[in-house]
């Protein structure tokens, strides 16, 4: 398509050929950034490693949290944890 539209370009150059020739680069364009966009994103393994390891590691958080309301001080009653809570929600 290069070739043709740089032969005709030589042979009848026109006031509407250099916007042509802009037109065929811009399409050129588009189709690379479209297939780099193909090659450089995230394969799907990579998402379901993700995944996964999002998946077990929730719960282990969860239950680390959990732990470490359990093995408080025993001066730091339940009460004082409800108003700890109780203080950090928006007013």
């Amino acid at each position: 398509m290069w070739k043709l539209s740089v032969q005709a370009a030589k042979t009848t150059p026109t006031p509407m050929t250099p916007l042509f020739i802009q037109a065929l680069n811009d399409v050129s364009d588009q189709s690379e950034k479209r297939l780099s966009m193909l090659e450089n994103r995230v394969p799907p393994p990579m998402w379901i490693m993700l995944m996964l390891i999002s998946f077990f590691s929730m719960p282990h958080c969860g239950n680390e949290r959990a732990a470490s309301l359990l093995v408080r001080d025993d001066d730091y009653a339940a009460d004082d944890f409800d108003r700890d809570v109780a203080d950090c929600r928006p007013q």
